[in-house]
């Protein structure tokens, strides 16, 4: 549906609109919110830290075997674009509309109308006639897929709430809600190519900001790989949305003035030991003696 432009590919990082929501609630009559920009940042350096200090040797070997270009390089710029771009569909109307879970309806409208004053001409009265058709796990592979990333990677997506799309029943039905992604249908809208440029930025700040400069230089993945990659992606995800070691922000800030700060204090509050790593000796017999201090019954034994 989307054709990668010349004048897209690289240049400087791009920016996410600072004005979408990824989390809401509101605690003691405070509204916090954490912006979606935030969000994406704090499951970027997840994922990275994740596959630096949490995969073991083995499991870091099996993705880089598993790419079209095998190198620990690679393997880990895939890694942190997945951390990067697994909620770019929470950038959609479908999303942005939805009502909290745990907030007063003041919170939902505040953050609806700061939206339409910053060009989401609208979105405060949009109802839309199917938004749970696309579920924002679903959506995020489809608008992948509409660039061109390829089904190896764009599936992964969809699954990091535990359940990957149906192909037949959902992904490939889509393009009949357009709708949800873009709040109209007709792609002359001011409004729906608002919505695209709004999305279109998110996949170009995660694949630069992952080291990548061409949707091209994305590697294959093979099925081994994907279901690694998946599992660490939905761990990423998990340990970003805990507000105990990321936590919301007041309703009026739109970022964490340090970023370092606050990736350092959240991964502090989660991470507590290195995995477990097999050990494997040449002389076990040196090791028995060395440990208890006396030879291993039967060791010198002769037949």
């Amino acid at each position: 549906m989307f054709a990668l432009t010349s004048e897209k590919r690289g240049g400087p990082i791009v920016n996410i609109n600072p004005y979408l929501w990824a989390k809401k609630t509101e605690k003691n009559g405070l509204f916090l919110w954490l912006p979606l920009s935030q969000h994406l940042e704090d499951t970027h350096r997840v994922s990275e830290r994740l596959w630096e200090l949490w995969l073991n040797n083995g499991q870091r070997k099996l993705i880089i075997d598993s790419l079209s270009y095998p190198t620990e390089e690679k393997a880990k710029q895939l890694v942190r674009f997945l951390g990067a771009i697994h909620d770019i569909a929470k950038a959609t109307p479908a999303f942005q509309i939805k009502k909290g879970f745990a907030n007063s309806d003041d919170l939902d409208i505040q953050l609806l109308e700061r939206l339409e004053r910053n060009g989401f001409n609208g979105i405060t009265k949009l109802k839309l006639p199917s938004p749970n058709k696309s579920h924002h796990a679903l959506a995020g592979e489809t608008l992948l897929s509409w660039y061109g990333v390829s089904e190896d990677i764009h599936s992964i997506i969809s699954g990091h709430h535990g359940k990957p799309a149906d192909r037949k029943k959902e992904y490939e039905q889509q393009s009949s809600y357009l709708e949800n992604y873009f709040q109209e249908e007709s792609s002359n809208s001011f409004i729906y190519q608002k919505w695209e440029e709004v999305q279109y930025e998110i996949f170009q700040w995660a694949l630069q900001s992952s080291g990548f400069v061409h949707i091209n230089d994305l590697p294959e993945i093979t099925q081994s790989g994907q279901v690694i990659l998946s599992g660490l992606l939905i761990m990423s995800d998990w340990i970003a949305s805990n507000e105990e070691f990321f936590p919301l922000l007041p309703i009026d800030e739109l970022e964490t003035e340090d970023q370092e700060a606050r990736f350092a204090n959240g991964w502090k509050k989660w991470f507590k030991s290195l995995p477990w790593e097999e050990k494997l000796y040449s002389e076990p017999e040196e090791l028995y003696t060395k440990r208890f201090g006396f030879s291993a019954p039967g060791m010198y034994r002769k037949n």
